[in-house]
């Protein structure tokens, strides 16, 4: 996992095989280096400027998130390739935000500064067949955006900025989403969730909740 002192490993990736009735699913978690932190994105950034931005080498020494993905893939190219016998799915805190949030449709958000991005570690996740479970059940970013970073943009009191940093992608033919859900709160204030109170919501990020239904396999 992560030493921001750089000390140990350069990115943060588990697998753990799951008897779900009988079959077969690995799940894996997932947490990618914060910097460079998204909420402090200068506005007047170009696409491309965005890219090398989030590419650069960080001060906390960790690996880049879009290196740190492609180096994930990678070391799980066997498990992937046999995604359609044992599904894959991966979830997270990405850090990062996602291609199909930053289109044309959103690119007049205040946060997107007219901007449509291809950022570099959504990218790499469709590109290696992976779904968006969240994105794919809820297309249209502009009418449903799914923030899981919650935050006020300084001097707009009420104006919650939007930012999509975690997500759940899967992997395999079998596998299924059907219902989608991004989810917020306050960090260490009262949240209530599906007609439940909670004392305290425990962190600054937001959570993803994603229904599977097994397809009936070969």
């Amino acid at each position: 996992g992560y030493d921001y002192r750089g000390r140990t490993g350069p990115f943060n990736i588990a697998v753990a095989e799951l008897d779900v009735g009988g079959r077969r699913v690995r799940v894996c978690p997932v947490a990618l280096n914060w910097q460079p932190y998204c909420t402090q994105m200068p506005e007047t950034m170009t696409e491309r400027e965005v890219l090398a931005w989030e590419r650069a080498p960080q001060p906390n020494k960790g690996r880049p998130r879009p290196q740190a993905m492609a180096a994930i893939l990678d070391s799980m190219s066997d498990m992937i390739a046999e995604a359609d016998v044992v599904p894959l799915i991966i979830g997270g805190d990405f850090n990062s935000q996602s291609h199909l949030d930053w289109t044309e449709e959103t690119a007049s958000m205040p946060e997107h500064g007219g901007l449509t991005v291809p950022w570099t570690v959504s990218l790499r996740m469709l590109e290696a067949g992976f779904a968006d479970t969240f994105r794919g059940l809820n297309p249209d970013p502009a009418r449903a955006y799914g923030s899981t970073f919650p935050r006020t943009e300084k001097g707009e009191a009420g104006h919650d900025v939007r930012l999509r940093y975690d997500f759940i992608y899967s992997l395999g033919k079998n596998l299924k989403p059907i219902a989608s859900e991004c989810c917020t709160g306050r960090y260490l204030k009262p949240f209530s969730y599906r007609g439940r109170d909670y004392p305290l919501f425990p962190s600054d990020h937001g959570f993803v909740v994603t229904k599977f239904r097994w397809e009936r396999g070969d």
